[in-house]
């Protein structure tokens, strides 16, 4: 499970170093977020679809490659498939262009957020079901402060204003580092 998951994270931040070279000097890193280098009416808009969907079917892949471990340990992978699922669905739709005066459907770009909040959901839950189960008082630390620094990026991500490109960035790595840890078997 861990080499699909390290894949998977490498392959996410591969495909956003590259979609954010691509973007143009109207996106910023800083205040957009990752959700809008995949925008409607945004030429390059396959990249990041496909990162977001590549992180979803590599995550899943690592799932079904797992079966006896989905079955002693469902309250891990349940949680981690729903991540994946909705990730994967968060780039079939796009969100709303970064870009003023731009005509967009505004159904697609609800659809995307609501995959996307289902997908931070999952995250959390993830993180949370590994704190009632997992013991030692350093990894319970660990996962209290993963799950409030999640939470709280997260929150931040969605505002309407500030830097949310930043938030959802910072809250993606700590996220993607907590899962590498979380299941190398260390924790």
């Amino acid at each position: 499970m861990i080499l699909f998951i390290i894949t998977a994270t490498i392959y996410f931040g591969f495909v956003t170093f590259i979609a954010q070279k691509k973007a143009p000097e109207t996106y910023s890193r800083k205040y957009n977020t990752l959700s809008e280098l995949g925008c409607q009416t945004y030429e390059n808009r396959g990249l990041m679809q496909w990162g977001f969907k590549g992180l979803g079917i590599i995550i899943m892949a690592g799932v079904l490659n797992s079966r006896e471990i989905f079955i002693t340990e469902a309250h891990y992978m349940i949680p981690l498939s729903l991540f994946s699922l909705f990730i994967f669905l968060s780039g079939v739709f796009s969100s709303k262009p970064f870009e003023h005066l731009v005509f967009y459907s505004l159904k697609e770009s609800r659809l995307h957020n609501l995959l996307l909040q289902l997908s931070g959901l999952s995250m959390a839950l993830l993180v949370v079901m590994k704190f009632v189960v997992v013991i030692g008082v350093f990894n319970r630390i660990l996962n209290i402060t993963v799950l409030v620094g999640i939470l709280y990026t997260s929150a931040h991500a969605a505002r309407k204003e500030g830097p949310r490109g930043l938030y959802q960035r910072v809250m993606y790595t700590i996220f993607f580092l907590w899962l590498i840890y979380a299941f190398s078997g260390i924790m």
